[in-house]
């Protein structure tokens, strides 16, 4: 499992494909095992042409944990992310994001707009989109997939995050 520090954090992420780099986000208590591989993003990415970077957020599968609240702000750990994506040389990439993962991702676009080709947030509800707290979403330069929800009828939280429907959507959506 390749890993690698910076400013003190040991981060574990995985990175296959080539071409386009895709990264996934996944949501808070889980990993990218459970979150993105077991659920088939990783395999259909693949399919579909794309390199996909995935990263154990800190606290989370096999990167450090910390224990101290502070140490888990969003702006810390989308910090770690673009630290991942310049350790391994990308300067521009597609963001997914689940539940946590999709708040991670927003973080992202706001405090790196430059790393940001197209993100799309899935599972965190619309509050996050409507909350100008946390970001300015009309300063954002980058488009946000979703912004008419996808439904997926009859799907509990956990089912929709290896659907189908989402999946085929953005890779369309990447194009």
């Amino acid at each position: 499992m390749p890993s690698f520090s910076a400013m003190g954090v040991d981060i574990a992420f995985l990175d296959v494909g080539s071409c386009d780099v895709v990264v996934l986000s996944h949501g808070c208590a889980s990993n990218k095992e459970v979150n993105l591989v077991e659920t088939g993003w990783v395999r259909h990415l693949l399919r579909a042409g794309y390199r996909v970077i995935a990263v154990d957020h800190r606290g989370h599968g096999n990167s450090q944990k910390f224990y101290k609240e502070a140490d888990y702000s969003l702006d810390i750990i989308a910090t770690d992310l673009a630290n991942t994506l310049r350790e391994l040389g990308i300067k521009e990439a597609h963001f997914i994001g689940y539940s946590m993962g999709a708040r991670t991702v927003l973080r992202v676009c706001s405090l790196f707009p430059d790393l940001v080709r197209r993100a799309s947030l899935g599972g965190a509800g619309d509050a996050v989109l409507k909350d100008r707290s946390s970001c300015d979403i009309d300063a954002l330069s980058v488009e946000i997939a979703g912004s008419q929800t996808l439904h997926l009828d009859g799907k509990d939280h956990m089912s929709a995050v290896g659907a189908q429907e989402w999946k085929q959507e953005l890779v369309e959506f990447f194009g």
